[in-house]
């Protein structure tokens, strides 16, 4: 009887370790790549939604869904030293007419007239003509100086001899160019003359003509 009895108890214990390793290998079987209950709290494990949406615990990298920034527009500066040329066949200045401070400018192939003070005698048939005339003859050239009390100006552009559409395209120099006022436009076919109107703040500025390339000529505004 004794017997029968431990053997019983023996059965019993054989039972429940079997059954609890069953239960344990099909609660794991259920769910092998379930959530952890145990497990701390992650909140940079998971993968946002949005890919572009800020992510507190990511490395501080550039987000290549930002918007561009207009500090990284192009740096320009003048491509020539502005140096007084007492020889000059054309004079670089502001002249008061009906009121309005003017500066007047004039394209030929390749360049501003007043801006370099000679013409160059420069042959184009394009843009591209130009490009690769001043590729080869910047460092040759000069440009006239042109210091300007901050106001209002009138940049008026005349294109004398170039076969082809021109404009005009002032802007800040440097780190200028976010910050300082700029004027352009173009259509200006051979014989026509265009009025650029700006308001110039102290600074350094470029000007240039972008579709009969010349040179980026430096203008410098101070304090009126």
């Amino acid at each position: 009887m004794k017997v029968q009895y431990l053997a019983l108890i023996g059965c019993a214990i054989v039972l429940s370790l079997v059954s609890g390793i069953t239960q344990s290998s099909l609660t794991a079987q259920a769910n092998p790549c379930g959530p952890n209950p145990c497990a701390p709290l992650n909140p940079c494990a998971a993968k946002s939604a949005n890919p572009c949406a800020a992510n507190p615990c990511a490395a501080k990298t550039a987000n290549p869904c930002a918007a561009s920034s207009s500090a990284s527009e192009p740096v320009e500066t003048a491509d020539v030293k502005a140096v007084a040329n007492p020889c000059a066949s054309y004079k670089l200045a502001v002249e008061v007419v009906d009121g309005k401070n003017i500066v007047s400018l004039t394209q030929t192939p390749c360049q501003f007239l007043e801006s370099e003070g000679v013409n160059l005698n420069f042959q184009s048939n394009s843009a591209e003509d130009c490009k690769q005339i001043n590729q080869t003859t910047a460092d040759s050239r000069t440009a006239q100086p042109l210091t300007l009390p901050a106001g209002d100006y009138v940049f008026r552009v005349t294109n004398e001899s170039v076969p082809y559409e021109v404009g005009f395209y002032l802007r800040g120099a440097g780190l200028g160019g976010v910050t300082l006022p700029r004027v352009s436009g173009g259509g200006l076919t051979e014989g026509m003359t265009k009025d650029y109107v700006v308001s110039l703040r102290p600074g350094e500025y470029v000007y240039s003509c972008p579709l009969n390339p010349t040179l980026n000529y430096p203008l410098v505004v101070t304090d009126s």
